[in-house]
């Protein structure tokens, strides 16, 4: 007997992973014509989050069914769905930052083993925390390495759950596959599959902001945190205005927060002062909409996102770009660090975009600067790569062969 619901996408986050859910969910609707369903936490603003085109195009197939569960009671909605629907496969959207804070993702997990259901779990980052030491012996010193002990065994604990029990793990870039599998009860079955990217995005969007005098208009996009890199997009910039490029660097994003870790807020103060009588720099802290978003880089000349590597302490971690992602398929320039996500994307396909240092960057924007041409034809490159790999079309037919598979 065939199921009346085939799929069922659950979408814990409301922020980037419904971005990626909702374009996922309409793509293999158009390839499998298989009923499915898609399910947010009611705080979700859709419309606002994902964009009202996106939203408008969803509501109206009738191959579709969008639920939205109160946030408390999310997980047993869910169960409560998957008694009702019986799905074949349940697709979890899994962030890092999402489970670190909450055991929902677990029992849906083991009620849908428990049922025979299959399982595949998105993976958007992997990190895997060693041990902390310390030679220190204060009481506040022993405290705090016990804290951080707990926090890693507690993450380590559900990875490997979600490792054992799951059917398939996806991820965006072979170095996730690599982390992944230092992990215990690590398995075989990991398949990788980048992250995708909306090629049509550039019809229905105006851009209304404009550079001043022909000046190069470069944006950093994204959270305002020390690992997404904003203070070194204001060095750039400094050693720039030295060489005497004509450019705006525009800094913009919201701050993540929580009442246990203020260190955002504080970096934020940190690039503000960085920044201070720089009047070719401007910062705004907001959230942005997807369709704000691409606005946004729609009206840049370039994409600056100089991520760190984060290596500090041994952390093993790697993650995806989704606005790295929207802005090769927007056919914008983007000049980033030489980060996994970045790498294995561009390959060697386009000129050389990626740098190490700042001055590698500076030289990098200083020869678009000084041969605008270069920047027409870098944009055509990526936009083209991201039309043969990383096209929502693309994306969607590479999870359904996993998942007709299951």
């Amino acid at each position: 007997m065939i199921p009346k619901t085939y799929m069922m996408e659950i979408c814990p986050n409301v922020k980037s992973n419904a971005i990626y859910a909702a374009n996922l969910m309409k793509e293999i609707l158009n390839i499998s014509h298989c009923k499915a369903c898609l399910i947010f936490p009611k705080s979700a603003e859709l419309e606002t989050v994902v964009g009202l085109e996106l939203m408008k195009e969803l509501r109206e197939n009738n191959l579709i069914k969008i639920y939205k569960l109160p946030n408390l009671f999310f997980s047993l909605g869910v169960i409560i769905l998957i008694l009702k629907l019986r799905p074949k496969i349940i697709h979890l959207q899994h962030e890092y930052a999402w489970y670190n804070r909450s055991l929902t993702f677990i029992p849906l997990i083991f009620f849908s083993k428990l049922l025979g259901l299959r399982v595949a779990v998105t993976m958007h980052s992997v990190f895997r925390k060693p041990k902390v030491f310390s030679k220190k012996v204060s009481w506040k010193t022993a405290l705090e390495i016990l804290k951080q002990n707990v926090i890693r065994h507690y993450v380590e604990l559900i990875n490997r759950i979600i490792l054992k029990k799951s059917d398939v793990i996806i991820v965006h870039t072979l170095q996730m596959m690599d982390v992944i599998k230092t992990f215990p009860y690590s398995r075989k079955n990991i398949v990788v599959i980048p992250h995708g990217s909306d090629t049509k995005c550039s019809g229905h969007f105006k851009c209304n902001d404009s550079t001043l005098n022909d000046s190069l208009c470069i944006r950093t996009l994204g959270y305002i945190e020390e690992r997404k890199g904003q203070d070194i997009s204001i060095q750039i910039m400094k050693r720039l205005n030295e060489i005497g490029i004509n450019a705006h660097l525009h800094i913009e994003g919201d701050i993540p927060y929580s009442r246990a870790n203020r260190k955002n807020y504080e970096f934020y103060n940190y690039i503000v002062e960085l920044s201070k009588n720089m009047e070719n720099v401007s910062i705004e802290t907001r959230y942005f909409t997807n369709d704000e978003f691409r606005t946004k880089i729609l009206s840049s000349d370039i994409i600056l996102l100089p991520y760190r590597r984060e290596n500090r302490e041994q952390i093993l971690s790697t993650n995806a770009s989704g606005i790295f992602s929207t802005a090769i398929g927007c056919g914008v320039t983007v000049v980033g660090s030489n980060v996994p996500a970045f790498i294995s994307t561009i390959s060697m396909k386009c000129s050389k975009l990626t740098f190490t240092t700042i001055e590698e960057a500076v030289d990098i924007i200083s020869s678009f600067a000084k041969d605008r041409s270069r920047l027409k034809l870098v944009s055509s490159c990526l936009k083209k790569i991201a039309e043969e790999n990383i096209s929502w079309e693309k994306i969607a037919s590479l999870h359904w062969d996993v998942f007709s598979k299951l």
